[in-house]
């Protein structure tokens, strides 16, 4: 009888333990270019390192119970020719039309063969195109310049 009861309720809770499960499905991920969402408090040049990084990455869709596939989002310094990626980080996928906030990030430079110069800070979002999705807004720098020397 016991096995029997037990049995009841596990049949009864799957259907309910399966509701909370998250559908995945591909949306346009991005970052937000509001200057006030997407900034940096400064650049160390004795240490190298770029301090206060704050930034926010959205999401379009149609179903704000659906999540994303997981994707990469890169920091990378851009010189006016070719980004030189300096930080990674992975996402498990956000949720449609949801945002994930990145606050007071630090990046040092000190252990990367960066070419003395002016550059700007940049954020790709999906960079690896881990889905397939609008890649036309995947990319945007900050304001303001980090001179290296």
């Amino acid at each position: 009888m016991r096995k029997n009861i037990l049995l009841l309720i596990l049949i009864t809770a799957l259907p309910v333990a399966g509701s909370f499960a998250q559908s995945v499905a591909n949306a346009n991920v991005y970052p937000s270019n509001l200057e006030e969402n997407m900034y940096f408090k400064g650049f160390d040049s004795e240490n190298k390192v770029i301090t206060g990084i704050n930034f926010i990455v959205l999401s379009d869709g149609d179903d704000s119970k659906m999540v994303t596939p997981a994707f990469t989002v890169k920091l990378y310094l851009y010189d006016g020719q070719n980004p030189i990626f300096i930080k990674t980080f992975e996402e498990d996928g956000i949720y449609h039309m949801g945002k994930k906030e990145y606050e007071d990030v630090e990046v040092s430079l000190a252990d990367l063969d960066i070419v003395p110069g002016t550059y700007r800070l940049g954020i790709y979002v999906n960079a690896d195109k881990s889905f397939e999705e609008d890649g036309s807004d995947n990319a945007t720098l900050f304001k303001g310049d980090i001179k290296i020397e």
